[in-house]
């Protein structure tokens, strides 16, 4: 076995080689169009709507996932170097549909898939069942076990590998960073699954995996190589369809401009200004918000009209004014022009 110190990934434990002294992310993460359009569709749906609750709960757990997303990409990112590079949240095409992986690192030695789990409280994981439990409110809460969620992301970069001719073994870790969680295994498996550790164990563990697996099976300008074909591999994330996922229609939502002091839709277009009715408040940008609630829950194209209808404009100069502030693609003259969205 190659000694620690002659490792060609000591430097990421080390920090010391000047070759390794860059840092590479290869893919940064982004903001959540999906966070985005819930928090975007929370502003247009009425309070006493059937499905506000469940909606500001995925708001919530959303950026609760986010959050521990971010502990872990701080973590992880003190390894990166030309021979440690990091994807996150990478998301590529597999049996006709995605997988959706937290962190991906790739090394000469292997590939690490890391999935996040900022969950609080009594977890139970069964991996016979294939659940994980969490009581709640006096409510018992079930989630797909999360090893069984790894393993899919697994098989689908197994199948992305093999399809590009690459034989880099795959590892796969899953974390859970919530600092008040209690992680207890059950069923006829006493111990927790050995891919399941805590935040505070992930470093020990990455650095375990470096120590532990030191055959080279890629030179530094292939694991580029690699890098740019998976890149190439990924589905960009650009829309998603909140409309069919809680089953609403054009009907189910409130027009008009969003005040971020009073949370309510009461801007008006008022002496040349974006005021709210309500505190007085202005904001000259705030109608984007509703031009971009139109486009994605109501139509990737509108009109003149369907703008003003929608944010309570009555002039057409400026409304037309508005858009154009906005650089939006368009199609068609005068009357027939629509105006394209760039979140699709």
């Amino acid at each position: 076995m190659i000694s620690l110190y002659k490792h060609p990934v000591y430097a990421i434990l080390k920090g010391t080689y000047k070759k390794e002294l860059l840092r590479l992310i290869v893919l940064e993460r982004k903001p959540s169009i999906r966070l985005r359009s819930y928090e975007l569709l929370n502003l247009h749906l009425p309070p006493s709507h059937p499905i506000s609750s469940a909606l500001l709960d995925e708001i919530s757990l959303l950026h609760s996932g986010n959050f521990g997303e971010q502990r872990v990409d701080h973590a992880i990112q003190h390894f990166s170097s030309n021979s440690f590079l990091i994807f996150q949240n990478a998301v590529f095409p597999f049996s006709g549909e995605t997988i959706q992986i937290d962190h991906l690192c790739l090394t000469p030695f292997f590939a690490l898939i890391i999935e996040t789990k900022n969950m609080k409280g009594h977890l139970k994981l069964n991996k016979e069942s294939g659940q994980m439990y969490r009581e709640k409110d006096g409510k018992v809460q079930c989630f797909l076990h999360p090893v069984l969620q790894v393993e899919r992301q697994q098989e689908g970069l197994e199948y992305l590998f093999t399809g590009i001719g690459c034989t880099l073994p795959i590892y796969k870790l899953v974390v859970f960073t919530h600092p008040e969680v209690f992680l207890q295994a059950e069923g006829t498996h006493p111990l927790l699954p050995p891919e399941i550790c805590r935040f505070e164990q992930l470093t020990v563990r990455v650095r375990s995996l470096l120590r532990e697996h030191n055959k080279s099976h890629l030179k530094e300008c292939d694991l580029q190589e690699l890098s740019q074909t998976l890149l190439n591999n990924m589905i960009p994330d650009r829309f998603y369809d909140v409309m069919k996922r809680f089953g609403l229609s054009q009907s189910d939502l409130a027009s008009g401009v969003w005040c971020n002091e009073c949370k309510q839709l009461s801007m008006k277009w008022l002496s040349l200004r974006w005021r709210c009715t309500l505190c007085k408040r202005t904001d000259n940008n705030a109608y984007k918000r509703s031009i971009e609630a139109y486009f994605r829950f109501i139509s990737p194209a509108l009109t003149n009209k369907e703008a003003r209808q929608f944010l309570g404009v009555d002039s057409p100069d400026t409304m037309r004014r508005h858009l154009h502030s906005m650089n939006l693609k368009t199609v068609g003259n005068c009357r027939s022009r629509k105006y394209l969205s760039p979140f699709h």
